[in-house]
């Protein structure tokens, strides 16, 4: 849509390699939700994920279906559903937690858009997280299964994030950055983030930074500090779940400009 590009493991990423990405990443959690599902949206989705030729199209409206199915399901039930995989997320989240000894090791990928400002991106992003707007936070990611802004200001959240086999919850709060291991870029001052926490322990961090870009548009580094004992391909995958989560956000975004 608006020409985004990202940069993942020092290798330049299309707009078409993401998407391909999130494809993938809506087949594992179509069957996963995929028990609980009633027509239409059952047989749609059947439909979608065993397509052959996927377009940017099909996979808009996959991102609905998906969308479609997560609301109609509730935040109580999707809970249920993954109340298997969270219960061993967390115990395998606090060994480490414990292992990394304060510890932070980073995911980190950089993206650029020709349009729009950083200024305008922020300010929208974090309108859509004081509204609790479900629907903007859910359509970004194949894997975000739960986005809701609570009563005192903070996010929870339950997603699998990037190569992990499991889903895991935390709340995000973006008004205390008190120990982000994120560097501070130059010429990104426009920033959005905060500590992730499970209840009392901090678990991690999340920190994203933009500025304009030269030429017009703006361009971001988006950081996600996990406990440094992390294995690398959670580390890695989770690269590629910021590319489709901030370049779904951006096209969201621009939208909203027209």
């Amino acid at each position: 849509m608006a020409g985004i590009t990202c940069l993942i493991n020092g290798q330049a990423v299309t707009r078409a390699q993401v998407l391909e990405w999130e494809f993938r990443r809506m087949r594992v959690v179509w069957q996963k939700l995929k028990p609980c599902a009633t027509s239409p949206v059952a047989s749609q989705l059947n439909d979608a994920t065993v397509a052959s030729n996927i377009s940017a199209a099909s996979i808009a409206q996959m991102r609905q279906d998906l969308l479609l199915l997560k609301l109609q399901l509730g935040p109580q039930r999707i809970k249920e559903v993954l109340a298997d995989e969270l219960a061993l997320s967390g115990m395998v989240e606090r060994l480490l937690v414990s292992t990394s000894f304060g510890r932070y090791t980073l995911s980190v990928t950089d993206i650029q858009c020709p349009l729009g400002s950083a200024e305008g991106f922020v300010q929208w992003f974090a309108g859509r997280v004081q509204a609790n707007d479900e629907p903007a936070m859910l359509l970004a990611c194949p894997d975000h299964y739960v986005i809701e802004t609570l009563q005192n200001g903070q996010q929870y959240v339950l997603e699998t994030t990037g190569g992990s086999p499991l889903a895991s919850q935390f709340d995000i709060d973006y008004t205390n950055a008190s120990g982000n291991p994120v560097a501070l870029a130059s010429g990104l001052p426009a920033r959005v983030g905060g500590v992730a926490m499970d209840g009392p322990r901090t678990i991690g961090y999340a920190y994203h930074q933009f500025g304009t870009q030269a030429g017009g548009g703006f361009r971001g580094r988006l950081s996600v500090a996990f406990p440094w004992s992390t294995p690398w391909f959670m580390i890695d995958g989770h690269r590629w779940h910021l590319a489709c989560e901030f370049s779904n956000w951006i096209e969201g975004y621009l939208r909203s400009l027209s």
